[in-house]
């Protein structure tokens, strides 16, 4: 099992930016954003499913509930950039 970590362009293309083997973890790149809005995800691959936890900028802010993703599942997440969004599709492969 593995996560696939991938970027979509509006152009329809598609870049991979990590195939995450089990028990690794990692945070995508925070960006300014707005207190009331996740500006950045912990994405972690726990061998039968993916967990997907939203952090916020200010230090201290409560969490939203993960998202977990089981085999063959995906999650899109917008992130906010400077200049507009990046959409990350996120995979728990079989």
């Amino acid at each position: 099992m593995t996560t696939k970590v991938e970027r979509l362009f509006k152009s329809g293309r598609r870049r991979v930016l990590k195939v995450m083997p089990p028990g690794y973890a990692m945070l995508t790149n925070p960006q300014i954003g707005s207190i009331d809005e996740p500006v950045a995800y912990s994405i972690t691959d726990n061998e039968d499913h993916t967990r997907i936890d939203p952090l916020y900028g200010q230090p201290g802010q409560p969490g939203e509930e993960p998202t977990i993703l089981k085999p063959g599942e995906e999650h899109l997440i917008r992130l906010r950039m400077k200049h507009g969004t990046q959409a990350i599709r996120i995979t728990h492969e079989k």
